[in-house]
Order: structure tokens, then sequence, then C-alpha cells
């Protein structure tokens, strides 16, 4: 992601960070802090408060990979495992698409596919030891930043949308329902905020003045560099 911001000569860009794409925004915000101009959060962790009982096989598996690796597979490559991540706790499950989980389980299920995911959820506990150093550059920059949050999700628990507001008060998390990948009904809510929140930076940066560049603020549209999965 770093190459390619570089590459397209971005100096200033709003980041949206959504599950594995968090730990890559936060590593290129703490890299580039001048860069960012404000920071969109959808179900992307960035303190414990966020990790409910689900990672308590998956710490096992970080304490001892030899021991848990089976566990964790288990755990989290299963087909039952994957239509959990896309139901988590919704009251109405019927409401949404098979396909959704039954699709991410083909992939899943490809020849290699669980050695890859296995070894990239192995090193997730380098991003576990990060949140500190995240949290503290929240409260030390206070970027401009919109909290959408899936309230059904069972990896990545609703109290992580509280634990931002700590970093960056004043800022109201939104919420959907939805799990960690949304539906269309809970984009379309989405957006809607979105739109709002890009009304909101706009009306803040003409009112600092022009940019370093000479260009007055209301003439530049902030780009999203998304960093999901």
């Amino acid at each position: 992601m770093e190459h390619f911001t570089e590459a397209l000569g971005l100096d200033r860009y709003t980041l949206y960070l959504q599950d594995y794409g968090g730990p890559v925004g936060f590593r290129l915000a703490i890299a580039y802090p001048e860069r960012v101009q404000a920071l969109i959060i959808q179900n992307a962790v960035a303190h414990d408060d966020g990790l409910g009982p689900l990672w308590q096989k998956r710490r096992e598996f970080w304490a001892d990979r030899a021991a848990n690796e089976a566990g964790l597979r288990a755990n989290f490559l299963s087909l039952a495992a994957t239509r959990q991540r896309h139901i988590g706790s919704n009251p109405n499950p019927e409401t949404l698409d098979p396909d959704r989980w039954t699709d991410e389980f083909a992939f899943l299920s490809r020849p290699g596919e669980a050695d890859i995911q296995t070894d990239l959820f192995y090193d997730y506990r380098t991003n576990v030891a990060s949140y500190p150093a995240w949290s503290a550059w929240l409260r030390l920059n206070q970027p401009p930043t919109l909290v959408v949050w899936g309230r059904y999700d069972p990896s990545f628990l609703v109290a992580e949308a509280a634990a931002y507001q700590r970093d960056v008060p004043g800022r109201r998390p939104t919420f959907s329902m939805a799990g960690t990948l949304r539906s269309t009904r809970s984009r379309t809510r989405s957006q809607s905020w979105l739109e709002i929140f890009w009304d909101a930076c706009s009306v803040n940066q003409q009112s600092s003045g022009n940019d370093r560049d000479g260009f007055p603020h209301r003439h530049r549209r902030p780009l999203i560099a998304r960093t999901d999965n």
C-alpha cells in the first residue's frame, strides 16, 4: 500500500480501514502521519476491547502454534466458522444469502489456501502487539474519524467502537445491522454516513484556509485509499 500511494504521487489521503486492512492502514498512518486527512473505520480493531471470546483459541495458537494449530483451523477455516463470520449474532439469519459464506468457504478450500491463511493468522499476533502504539497515535494526532460498526460481528465486538471514542473524543460511532461484511441494506446506510462525514470534513478544511500548495481545501475532495482485505 505504501508503494501504491507513492506510485500515484499521493501526499494526502483518507484511509478506509476494514478488518484485515486495519493493521495495514495504521502502519501507513504511523509511518506518514502528515499524509492522513481522515480515517473511516469499519470493524477494524486497535484495542483489546474489540476482541471477543472467539479469540481465546487464537491466542492459544499464537502462544504455542504446534500444539494448537489443529484447533485454530477448526475455529477459523471450517464451514461452520465461515458461516458464523457472516451471520454473527444476527437474529434473522434467514435474510442473508448463503452464497456469501459458501463462496468464501470454496475459496478457503482451494489447495494450499488453508496453509496460507494459517500463516497469515499466525502473523496477526504482531497486530495485537501493536495496539498500544496505534491507540497512542490516535490520541496524539486526533484525525477526523468516522467509525461504522456491524453490531452482529462475532469476532470484532461493538465495544471496540467505544474504545475509539476514548482515543478520539467527540467522534460518535454509527452501527449497521450486519456482521464484519455488510449487507446491501447496511451498505446503503453506511453510504449516507460517509456523505455526511465528507461534508463535515469539507467544512472543517475550508475554515482552516489553504493547502500548503496554495489551493483552497474546498477543491480537494478527500481520496480514499482503501485498505480492506
